[in-house]
């Protein structure tokens, strides 16, 4: 049965002199804290993207700007250190953040409910979420750290009035200290030479 909610309390943010991003880089909001992505070379998993899923994701970001976009990521199971994990699809969710659209995400927990029973007999289940930062860089902030579960990936999209992009991904470590950046990549499927991947993300230590 896939775990719809983690058994322990949500974790706490980490301590220290949070980062801020100046007022000057997008306009219109201002600075938001951010929490600080760890810099260890301890290899996290990769994660393939269908085709596909990547215009869906920043598809979703730029039709709902200025609030912020979420959903769930469609995938394959994997086992603990494995060195990939595969995206087939992005669906979308409601935002039910009960502040500022534009400023965080919430998912209600029907929704999760909903979209597990139906993945319940497949092979694929939620393996993460997706989301956007209106006029923000694409990198966890504080409260992005206090909803996330270590395991699942989370891709986050910078979107503008004017432009979209780039889509980087996370994870959160275990001792919920900090995330961790990870390769993000895009696999695309040509008919004369079959299946090959494009580097979305690098990771990319801070």
């Amino acid at each position: 049965m896939n775990r719809v909610f983690p058994p322990d309390p949500p974790p706490v943010i980490r301590e220290g002199a949070p980062e801020s991003f100046p007022s000057s880089q997008f306009s219109g909001r201002p600075p938001v804290a951010a929490v600080r992505v760890s810099s260890s070379t301890d290899p996290a998993w990769d994660v393939v993207l269908d085709e596909g899923v990547l215009p869906q994701i920043e598809g979703h970001a730029r039709g709902t700007y200025p609030a912020e976009s979420c959903g769930f990521l469609i995938g394959l199971g994997h086992e603990p250190r494995a060195s990939r994990r595969r995206v087939v699809a992005a669906e979308p969710a409601s935002n039910r953040f009960g502040g500022d659209l534009g400023r965080g995400f919430a998912i209600a927990p029907a929704e999760f409910r909903e979209i597990e029973f139906r993945l319940r007999n497949g092979v694929h289940q939620v393996v993460g979420i997706y989301h956007s930062h209106p006029d923000r860089p694409a990198d966890p902030s504080g409260l992005d750290q206090v909803q996330a579960w270590p395991w699942y990936t989370y891709l986050i999209t910078a979107v503008t009035v004017d432009s979209v992009g780039p889509t980087r991904g996370f994870e959160l470590a275990e001792d919920r200290g900090a995330f961790r950046p990870l390769d993000v990549r895009v696999q695309e499927i040509r008919a004369s030479d079959g299946e090959t991947t494009q580097t979305l993300c690098a990771k990319q230590p801070t």
